[in-house]
């Protein structure tokens, strides 16, 4: 029953027994590819890859979870079980004395004064669209670990995924969570003494955008070619377990005993230089050279690294019907380790159901010793 397992094990270790929460702050970035305001013309760039807007605005948000209790016939406990997640703005209370690494400028004059009432407008737009948008069910239940669902934990690292299903005008009967999708959110994250880094990704399909009206969303019929998701949006969280990470630090006597000097350090972790040294630690299988032109690769501040595709095809016969999996990959070095979780999932309507999820972890001193040189290979299962 190791869909029991890790579903205790996910209450345990990333929601703590529902007794504590993580703060933090979110950065969202934006894809061209459904944004009205940016030009045709202007959509990609020269690699043919979609520009990342990041918002002007950094949310800052509190996270936790808990179960709850459901009816149930089942003897099994945990099938009475249910797990609810809880993601909300922090209070003006709980933010107060905080100073975001953004907030700053003079609003003593009209111009100042519109631009801030801009940003306030940009950020509640922003939060309303977060909030509205389910990266994991509504009630999560140990049955939801069977793979298939897109929801696993390995180690200090998990992933969780939500979906959307294509309006199609002739369904056929499948599997619950066979595609195609209109919308899907994933979400990989690594945890490591008390702190979180975690990645949120929206893909939908065009014409089904956050800001397109109802009258853009097409319906589809099998038979035909199933259009791709696209990358509509990815946010950053950067949290801390019961405290509020802080982007801008003072400066610090340098002395391990400090508390000061402990700060410091838990920020750079978070909030230091960006990127993993020397890029990805394994890079994953991306498939043919038709696929591996869907992927992006940035560098994010906290010592981090994410290898994610902007366009995932849903019709089996793109790539010739060559494209078996697809990886999306977040490294991150804190501290004494260095983490890279990779969540493989499978191809065109099997798409939300997880291949593999794995996690390698080094210290951070052995890292370029004991590199992997296999040139992007799985691993053993």
């Amino acid at each position: 029953r190791n869909d029991e397992f890790q579903f205790e094990t996910y209450h345990t270790k990333v929601l703590k027994n529902g007794q504590r929460e993580y703060c933090g702050e979110w950065t969202t970035y934006r894809t061209s590819t459904f944004l009205d305001s940016v030009k045709e013309e202007d959509k990609v760039d020269a690699n043919g890859m979609p520009r990342l807007l990041k918002a002007k605005s950094v949310l800052r948000m509190v996270s936790s979870g808990k179960k709850v209790s459901v009816e149930t016939e089942s003897d099994w406990r945990v099938d009475g079980e249910r797990i609810e997640h809880c993601e909300r703005v922090a209070t003006e209370e709980e933010t107060q004395g905080l100073l975001l690494s953004n907030d700053s400028g003079d609003d003593d004059d009209d111009e100042s004064l519109a631009k801030l009432q801009q940003l306030q407008v940009e950020k509640e737009r922003q939060t309303k669209q977060m909030l509205g948008s389910s990266y994991v069910p509504v009630q999560l239940s140990s049955f939801d670990f069977r793979g298939q669902q897109g929801n696993m934990i390995v180690g200090n690292a998990y992933t969780v995924c939500d979906t959307t299903p294509l309006p199609l005008d002739n369904p056929l009967e499948g599997e619950e969570h066979d595609g195609p999708f209109q919308e899907m959110r994933t979400e990989i994250g690594i945890q490591d003494d008390g702190k979180r880094f975690r990645v949120k990704f929206d893909y939908r399909v065009q014409g089904a955008g956050p800001d397109d009206e109802d009258e853009k969303k097409q319906t589809y019929s099998l038979g035909e070619e199933l259009p791709p998701l696209l990358l509509s949006s990815l946010t950053v969280c950067r949290e801390a377990l019961d405290r509020w990470p802080i982007s801008t630090s003072p400066v610090t006597s340098g002395d391990d005993n400090d508390e000061s000097s402990s700060q410091e350090k838990f920020d750079i972790s978070l909030f230091g230089p960006p990127g993993a040294p020397g890029g990805l630690y394994d890079p994953p299988p991306v498939g043919k050279d038709s696929q591996a032109a869907q992927y992006m690769v940035i560098d994010l501040e906290g010592g981090a690294s994410i290898l994610f595709p902007f366009k995932l095809d849903q019709d089996p016969n793109a790539h010739d019907g060559g494209a078996k999996s697809w990886v999306t990959s977040l490294d991150w070095s804190v501290g004494k380790f260095r983490y890279q979780v990779d969540r493989k999932v499978l191809a065109d309507k099997k798409l939300k159901g997880l291949k593999t999820l794995e996690l390698s972890e080094v210290q951070s001193t052995d890292a370029d010793t004991w590199r992997p040189t296999d040139g992007g290979e799985d691993m053993r299962q």
